[in-house]
């Protein structure tokens, strides 16, 4: 039989009748009055389902067994962090939903008040883990969610990626291979399925090594300016340019100098040649044009301070500046195309265009890029012909690395070393005599 009972200050509720132990519902405070619990009482201990609450405002909530919180219970912290979930023991331990004040979330399994287990993390970035915990940390098998849209699915140590893994990008792009300390190391594949590139082969420190870096003429016989180092050409308007090949390789040898400073051309001709790079596959180099003008400009040169004439005017110490000058253009143009452009431009001549004023204006087209396709590190630019209404002057064409790496539709490497060649075009009514030089 049970009665209630209000013996003393610190218990309230109801007892055995023989022992006068605890039993049913009733409220104890703790002597130093900062733990207080309310609830089930069996054999003179906490039993069932109860309250238990702290002086800073934290609390729990649930079940308990043999005088522990053991079985499932709501936890609350001062701070409003929650968890709600199963424990033992008094910890948390099992299945269970933590909620940080911070934000983060976590649901899964518990052991020894840590993630342990399988589990999804959210994180108050917005990125989510979905795999195995090894003390609160990401450990085994996982999926990571970046925010960004990243997602990422392999292997995690102590809560960084390493060993095997994949990671697709926003842009559509994907990398399969080694990871270490969270970054791509060792051998791995990147494709972008959008442009159809592919690298195979080793990393370091998130970046690949084996990639192109530089762009070379090679079979090819064109002219050399000694002072800038841009392979030149002559050629006229309406006639075919001669073929250039390109070859993708790596950087090129630093130079080697002889005792008076200058290059030792010998010991740079006994270098290996270059070999074109392997590891990437459907590399779409880019081809562009612009026209090289120079312009002079006076500027007010700041070495002196102005001075007052006798007159009152100031005189000013002016230097003339001269300025190279590149303006896009469209240059070249298919041969199979030339015959019927050149049939549009005569009608043009014939019938021109007006502007606003009255005044004849010339139209020109809009600057063009070509793509030149690679295959086993060559690109062959061919079956091109200068346009035959561009004016006379200087053109210079300036191949880059096109696709790659270099992409725009997401953030995975940044932009490499850029890959470039510079061809300086001279266009005159005749074309000129053509100088070859073996390059």
């Amino acid at each position: 039989m049970l009665k209630t009972c209000k013996y003393s200050v610190a218990y309230t509720g109801e007892l055995q009748e023989k022992t006068l132990l605890r039993e049913g519902q009733g409220t104890y405070r703790y002597k130093n009055s900062f733990f207080k619990y309310q609830g089930e009482w069996k054999q003179g201990k906490k039993h069932g389902m109860g309250i238990f609450t702290l002086g800073d405002g934290s609390s729990y909530e649930g079940n308990f067994l043999n005088g522990e919180m053991t079985g499932i219970g709501l936890r609350r912290w001062a701070n409003g962090s929650t968890y709600s979930g199963s424990f033992k023991f008094g910890e948390m331990e099992g299945e269970g939903l933590y909620i940080s004040n911070t934000g983060e979330k976590y649901e899964g399994t518990m052991k020894n008040n840590q993630r342990h287990g399988d589990g999804e993390l959210t994180k108050a970035s917005g990125d989510v883990y979905q795999g195995e915990f090894h003390t609160n940390r990401p450990h085994g098998k996982g999926t990571e969610y970046l925010a960004s849209g990243e997602v990422y699915t392999g292997d995690f140590i102590r809560g960084v990626r390493q060993g095997q893994g994949e990671m697709t990008y926003l842009g559509g792009q994907k990398y399969q291979g080694s990871w270490v300390n969270g970054g791509k190391h060792g051998e791995g594949v990147f494709e972008d399925s959008k442009t159809g590139y592919t690298y195979t082969g080793k990393w370091e420190n998130d970046t690949p090594i084996s990639t192109a870096k530089t762009i070379v003429a090679v079979d090819c016989e064109l002219d050399v300016n000694e002072q800038t180092g841009n392979r030149t050409m002559e050629g006229k308007t309406g006639e075919e340019i001669m073929e250039i090949k390109f070859m993708c390789t790596g950087n090129l040898p630093d130079k080697i100098l002889n005792e008076e400073g200058e290059e030792d051309v010998e010991a740079m001709a006994a270098l290996p040649p270059l070999e074109p790079v392997l590891n990437e596959q459907g590399r779409v180099l880019k081809v562009s044009a612009c026209r090289v003008t120079t312009v002079e400009e006076e500027i007010v040169s700041n070495s002196k301070e102005v001075e007052e004439k006798e007159d009152g005017k100031e005189e000013k110490e002016v230097e003339t500046v001269t300025k190279i000058v590149r303006t896009p253009v469209c240059l070249l143009v298919l041969n199979e195309e030339l015959e019927q452009l050149s049939e549009e431009l005569s009608s043009q001549t014939e019938s021109p265009e007006l502007s606003d004023d009255g005044s004849m204006e010339k139209v020109s087209p809009p600057p063009t890029v070509i793509d030149v396709p690679c295959e086993g590190g060559y690109g062959v630019l061919s079956g091109y012909s200068v346009r035959p209404n561009v004016e006379e002057g200087t053109y210079q064409l300036t191949v880059t690395e096109g696709n790659g790496f270099d992409t725009t539709s997401t953030q995975i490497l940044g932009k490499l070393n850029v890959v470039r060649f510079e061809l300086i075009i001279t266009l005159g009514k005749s074309g000129g005599k053509k100088k070859k030089k073996k390059k």
